[in-house]
């Protein structure tokens, strides 16, 4: 077990025998959360998974609704980078419940948009669109870019997989413009091979081909 590990371990021991909340809690559980998003999520799911269950009984034992809606959020994630999608789901609008009803714009924003990625994956992609457009609205108020070009990435591949292939390229180079923006070479690249797929669908495959040579020389 590497260090970082047994750090984690430790925390949640003593997390676990906490009678009550103060700020010491609420900084270790969000110090947590943090500490496993995004990239454990992605590099190692089950962990994230694990520890995520973990923070939510802890914050909803200590009564502490914000953790408890992001150790929700995590674990839904954790799921659905695991392709339990079914579990996914229930897990995360859980999680919007609680942000809808603390306010809090910027978590509820997160949920929406991890529910439209679950409904891409079910291949609902009218519902994936709907909530998409649910969280760009918020994303948008609390001016998070790097949000925001994920966002519309995922809209303009939901109206690809619709079949609307012009709602896909101007949803798609809108998150071009704003991955560039912000010097998000990932993003990027990823909106570079979207949009190059739509043209190439389209038939046009000098514009796909100019496309996906782009998104090639970013790597």
């Amino acid at each position: 077990m590497n260090d970082k590990l047994k750090s984690v371990d430790k925390q949640l021991e003593a997390l676990a025998t906490t009678a009550g909340i103060g700020s010491d809690q609420v900084a270790q559980i969000d110090g947590l959360i943090d500490q496993l998003q995004p990239q454990v999520v992605v590099d190692n799911p089950r962990l994230a998974l694990t520890v995520g269950e973990k923070l939510t009984e802890i914050a909803r034992r200590l009564e502490y609704r914000r953790g408890e809606a992001n150790g929700l959020l995590l674990t839904g994630f954790s799921h659905y980078m695991l392709s339990n999608h079914e579990s996914a789901l229930p897990l995360l609008m859980d999680a919007i419940k609680i942000f809808e009803a603390m306010g809090d714009e910027e978590g509820l924003a997160r949920a929406l948009g991890n529910v439209a990625g679950v409904y891409v994956s079910l291949g609902d992609f009218e519902q994936a669109i709907a909530y998409g457009f649910r969280a760009l609205k918020l994303i948008r108020k609390v001016g998070n870019k790097t949000m925001e070009a994920w966002n519309l990435h995922g809209i303009g591949t939901g109206y690809f997989d619709l079949g609307d292939h012009d709602k896909a390229l101007e949803y798609l180079n809108q998150s071009l413009s704003l991955f560039q923006e912000t010097n998000y070479e990932v993003g990027e690249a990823r909106a570079l091979t979207a949009i190059g797929s739509v043209f190439q669908t389209n038939g046009d495959f000098e514009q796909a081909l100019e496309y996906h040579l782009k998104s090639l020389g970013i790597f």
